[in-house]
């Protein structure tokens, strides 16, 4: 499916702070789950032809509410997500697309570390 990462209102995003904006494709395997909440939405599902936010299946796999498909607690630093960017952060897991080496769903990862070395929390 497609996503594309939304603007959040925390000053410390930890996970998506170089992505705000970008559009994405990424692997999704639900069996159940839906957000019934757009509330700190930060990921959304869109449509792949015309980009805007999207609420029907398929594109929307769960039919969570406003295509909510990630959220993070008000800091920035808790993320729930239903999406698996794990799957396809290398160039060669990604359906469609010709990447070599890493895929921009590396820099969520990247964030993260690069978040707790900093903060000594790790």
């Amino acid at each position: 499916v497609s996503v594309q990462v939304q603007p959040h209102p925390s000053a410390e995003n930890v996970w998506f702070k170089d992505l705000v904006g970008a559009k994405l494709g990424v692997w999704v395997a639900h069996g159940e789950g839906r957000f019934t909440t757009s509330q700190n939405s930060v990921l959304r599902y869109v449509s792949p032809f015309e980009g805007g936010k999207d609420d029907m299946y398929p594109t929307n796999p769960n039919g969570s509410v406003d295509g909510t498909a990630a959220m993070l607690s008000d800091d920035g630093r808790v993320l729930g997500m239903m999406p698996h960017p794990e799957r396809c952060f290398k160039g060669w897991q990604t359906p469609g697309k010709e990447f070599s080496g890493y895929t921009p769903w590396i820099l969520l990862f990247e964030n993260a570390f690069h978040w707790c070395n900093s903060k000594k929390k790790c």
